[in-house]
């Protein structure tokens, strides 16, 4: 993820990543067993928790599945 990020190179651009639920819930369970300092956070934005990588926020779609294709 942080090779992702690091591709990522339009400044000021939104970024957001996707996921599917299975990958959500595996990033939401490391979130909550990480330290304080860890590049994955669960914050409460206008009362509704958001799991973030390095300040990204993740969002979960049901249009990704475990088997897409990964991109190159």
């Amino acid at each position: 993820m942080v090779k992702m990020v690091a591709q990522c190179r339009a400044p000021g651009a939104k970024k957001v990543i996707y996921t599917n639920q299975r990958i959500a819930t595996y990033l939401n369970l490391q979130a909550l067993d990480s330290t304080k300092n860890s590049t994955l956070k669960i914050e409460n934005i206008g009362g509704e928790n958001v799991t973030s990588f390095l300040g990204i926020p993740v969002r979960v779609t049901d249009a990704l599945t475990n088997t897409e294709a990964i991109i190159t």
